[in-house]
């Protein structure tokens, strides 16, 4: 019984170790999703054009958006996909920002808020070539939202995911 007892807990241990690589491996995979949807959205954004300043209006609601759940704390203790959704709807509403949108000029008839004309137009855009593109372009877009919702989660509850060598060592 002995002998059960104590592989039973050595199991538990192993898997407890694994979890904790497994957390690790995944901020790193978030990390590096969120630093090349970053360095995919600066490169297209890297133009003066019209479409670029969207995407970079776009990149700048984002930030601030995730700053904004990084520095409150009741919305810092919810859970990354709270975060996540957030930024879908902003996207959304950014989305239905426009009217009379036409595919041959690139813009809209009416905007409600005239600032995030770009961005607007820069998202019916990408719809636009995704739905050509097998909805590829939107694809890597969410994932880049879904990125900076787990590298914010992440940087902004630190706490939480340090090993527990390490909080009892701050404790001490």
């Amino acid at each position: 019984m002995e002998k059960r007892r104590d592989e039973l807990e050595l199991l538990l241990l192993k898997n407890k170790q694994s979890n904790e690589n497994a957390k690790a491996f995944l901020i790193i995979v978030d990390m590096v999703g969120f630093i090349a949807g970053l360095f995919t959205l600066s490169f297209v954004a890297s133009d003066d054009s019209a479409e670029a300043m969207g995407y970079k209006i776009l990149m700048l609601t984002d930030v601030v958006i995730c700053l904004i759940y990084g520095l409150t704390p009741k919305l810092r203790n919810c859970k990354y996909f709270i975060l996540f959704g957030i930024l879908i709807f902003i996207n959304f509403l950014l989305l239905c920002n426009v009217e009379g949108w036409n595919e041959g000029s690139g813009s809209g008839t009416y905007y409600y808020v005239y600032f995030f004309k770009p961005a607007s137009d820069a998202l019916c855009l990408l719809l636009l070539i995704s739905a050509f593109l097998f909805f590829i372009p939107i694809a890597l877009y969410v994932s880049f939202l879904h990125f900076l919702s787990r590298a914010t989660y992440y940087l902004s509850n630190y706490d939480k995911f340090k090993a527990k060598n390490q909080k009892n060592t701050k404790e001490r």
